[in-house]
């Protein structure tokens, strides 16, 4: 099995070009769920050792706050000397379709600036398998952002929250996130139809707007069929591979979620870097 992020690292900038998002310039800060956080965890999963899924109660309690779609929260981590099979290093920590659940992992999970490295951490619709080879994701892609480290935890957080709460308003299009810990951190949302530009451009503006990227944050989108086909021999190509996008200025004088719809219309036919 190929290991869905190996291509975001090969080609990782240097410098000074990796997204800055100081804490207190985000507009965004998703509190929808705030008052269902559980107190400080005492059982963390250890950062030393896969997640022991034992320590979690996998009965989700359904009396409270039903989510729209139920999800997993899954852990990858390669060991030395371990298996080289991506999908035998691939742990599912656990399933959930409430927002009591939400917070019943996630509190118990080792932060990100805490855990070994390399790391993942996953987060998809329940019954999708975060690799590319899942027939849901297979004819996918995802966007990618490279962030320094210590805007990691607050950003990573924000965006569980954003899926969660339903606010890219894609519907199942969205297959899941990733959080790729490695010397500098990757985030990654997945999405089902990677040719399907309206799609992919929605979703791209959402993460602007929640996340708020400052203006020159690049964002890199590449197709899985196009990361399959690496090394292998050559084949129908698919029809859409990668895109690469730098936030702009907003155009608009709009703000808020009106303002990341308008900027999305405006901009379905700005000029952006296309591998065909």
């Amino acid at each position: 099995m190929s290991e869905p992020q190996e291509d975001t690292i090969q080609d990782a900038p240097q410098g000074d070009s990796w997204t800055t998002v100081p804490a207190t310039k985000r507009k965004y800060t998703p509190r929808k769920f705030a008052d269902q956080k559980t107190s400080t965890p005492t059982t963390p999963v250890s950062a030393n050792t896969q997640p022991n899924v034992s320590i979690f109660d996998n009965t989700v309690s359904k009396k409270k706050q039903s989510l729209h779609t139920a999800y997993s929260f899954w852990f990858f981590r390669k060991e030395r000397g371990g298996s080289e099979e991506y999908e035998e290093n691939m742990k599912k920590i656990g399933d959930f379709e409430t927002v009591d659940g939400f917070w019943g992992f996630y509190s118990h999970l080792v932060r990100p600036n805490d855990m070994p490295l390399p790391s993942d951490y996953h987060l998809f619709r329940k019954g999708i398998k975060p690799m590319w080879e899942d027939e849901n994701n297979l004819k996918g892609g995802k966007w990618m952002i490279r962030l320094k480290k210590e805007y990691t935890p607050r950003l990573w957080e924000d965006l569980l929250l954003a899926v969660v709460g339903d606010q890219f308003d894609v519907g199942d299009e969205l297959c899941g996130v990733v959080l790729s810990l490695r010397d500098h951190d990757i985030i990654s949302v997945w999405n089902r139809t990677a040719d399907n530009e309206k799609v992919r451009l929605k979703i791209r503006n959402t993460l602007i707007y929640l996340l708020d990227l400052p203006v020159g944050t690049k964002m890199d989108y590449r197709a899985h069929e196009a990361s399959l086909q690496t090394g292998q021999p050559a084949g129908i190509p698919p029809k859409f591979t990668s895109e690469t996008y730098v936030v702009k200025p907003r155009t608009s004088t709009t703000q808020g979620e009106e303002g990341a719809e308008q900027q999305e219309e405006e901009e379905v036919e700005a000029e952006t870097t296309k591998d065909e």
